[in-house]
């Protein structure tokens, strides 16, 4: 790895640590991930346009070919430099408040893309399914939930002009380290950021409905926001996440557990929500979740 970093950046690193899908290296003055990634170079092209505008992002370093992209052990990586402090934070306010990287349209069709989802894991449950007692008692209900969020989202048609660079997933704490890195980011709707927020926040006990209620009334999203927001409030990515792991791995099935025990309150936290919602906007409910919670 040092020599190649050495031939390919000009760069004499040190403190290699390899990683699930990326090495972390540093040299006398800078910390560098070295990324696996499946874009092309024209998107990484795309992408740094994008972020250079907001010099809080990492650099993605280009090689001595004048690329984004290298090829390692068979592999395609990105090089980035980190450009904040490791165990630095980002507010809730920060996420809510911050310049956001403006786009003109989403990457993303929800439903489709939800839908295809669905499809892929009913396959791979038929498949490897067998002896997943925690994921066979509990698939069900959860691909209920995808169902019922691709048709409240298909019934309710939104549109939103509220298009920003959002991340792939969030966390919480928000780490900046994560949060500013340009290959967690795709062009989608505001509000894919605060649902995924809200919802990891909930399972790991750190939700604040004071949060919640802060971007529900910012006059910036309007009736369409909240629709394709609730949407994704109900598309449980939490468990689908961890279910394309669980397939394989009988160790995470304790993580999928944690999830099923909170359904309920997941419930009533969608049910929370909805009525928050309901206080500026006349949006439709689900009836049977709100039937259930009552």
């Amino acid at each position: 790895m040092e020599n190649y970093i050495l031939y390919y950046y000009n760069l004499s690193i040190k403190n290699v640590v390899k990683l699930d899908s990326y090495y972390y290296f540093t040299t006398d003055s800078d910390t560098f991930y070295f990324c696996k990634t499946e874009y092309e170079e024209k998107r990484l092209e795309e992408l740094n346009e994008n972020v250079k505008v907001n010099p809080k992002y990492h650099l993605m370093i280009r090689n001595r070919f004048y690329k984004f992209l290298s090829s390692y052990e068979d592999s395609n990586y990105v090089l980035v430099r980190i450009n904040t402090l490791l165990n630095d934070y980002v507010t809730f306010d920060d996420l809510l408040y911050g310049n956001k990287i403006r786009m003109d349209k989403s990457m993303v069709d929800w439903p489709k893309i939800w839908q295809a989802k669905i499809d892929y894991m009913e396959e791979q449950m038929k498949e490897l399914g067998v002896g997943k007692e925690v994921l066979i008692h509990s698939f069900s209900y959860y691909i209920g939930l995808g169902e019922n969020a691709i048709s409240y989202y298909n019934y309710n048609k939104p549109v939103s002009k509220n298009i920003s660079m959002c991340h792939f997933r969030m966390n919480n704490p928000i780490l900046p380290v994560n949060y500013y890195h340009p290959l967690s980011l795709i062009p989608d709707y505001d509000v894919r950021d605060y649902a995924e927020y809200f919802k990891v926040s909930f399972f790991n006990d750190m939700l604040d409905m004071k949060d919640v209620s802060k971007f529900i009334f910012d006059n910036r999203y309007d009736y369409n926001d909240m629709i394709l927001f609730y949407s994704r409030m109900l598309y449980p990515t939490y468990y689908f996440d961890l279910f394309e792991c669980s397939i394989t791995d009988n160790v995470l099935e304790k993580r999928i557990m944690d999830v099923i025990t909170k359904s309920d309150k997941y419930e009533m936290l969608l049910k929370d929500i909805y009525y928050e919602i309901r206080k500026k906007y006349n949006i439709p409910g689900i009836d049977w979740l709100i039937k259930k919670s009552n």
